[in-house]
């Protein structure tokens, strides 16, 4: 797997010191075989990952942030 593309869209409140928005990656698959993607996430409150559907949708997709290390 490679990522193609990184697009940041994010709104910054100085006051508190807090980035929101949301990040898309587009990623070519070399392999059918990649069932897990993992990615560092270090400080970050993930809210919802979502994939793009074949018919160019999107949907939700489970996934499991770790305890920091």
């Amino acid at each position: 797997m490679s990522v193609n593309n990184a697009y940041l869209d994010l709104t910054v409140d100085f006051d508190r010191q807090v980035l929101s928005g949301f990040a898309e990656l587009s990623l070519t698959w070399h392999s059918n075989n990649f069932e897990t993607l993992i990615l560092d996430t270090r400080d970050l409150v993930v809210k919802s990952i979502m994939t793009k559907t074949a018919s160019d949708g999107w949907k939700s997709v489970s996934y499991h942030v770790a305890n920091r290390d």
